[in-house]
């Protein structure tokens, strides 16, 4: 599911992201986290409402030859151990990529 901007998903991401991850610091206090953080889409997938997986999009512009395109990207990946190998990677995987294809047709009509 896409998740909102608000606090309380940023706290949600916050101890998946320094597990996975290995942080050592507060990533709600860490500019580069953040500058990714605020321009990006967030989506994940909750067990019993606490975030289980989580990955974020980021959306950019890039050039092929002379062409403009959109493209994204994913980055931050993570899944808590007894959450792997369920299907929830996938899945977001599946959501990124037609959330960015509903941009484009919206982008072209």
């Amino acid at each position: 599911m896409k998740l909102n901007k608000d606090k309380e998903t940023l706290y949600q991401i916050e101890p998946l992201v320094e597990y996975a991850f290995f942080k050592n610091n507060d990533i709600r206090e860490d500019v580069n986290f953040l500058s990714r953080y605020n321009h990006s889409m967030g989506f994940g997938e909750y067990k019993d409402d606490d975030l289980a997986s989580y990955i974020m999009g980021n959306e950019f512009k890039s050039r092929i030859f002379a062409k403009k395109v959109k493209m994204g990207g994913v980055g931050y990946v993570a899944s808590y151990p007894e959450n792997r190998g369920q299907g929830d990677i996938n899945c977001l995987m599946k959501e990124i990529i037609l959330e960015l294809h509903g941009q484009i047709m919206q982008f072209r009509t």
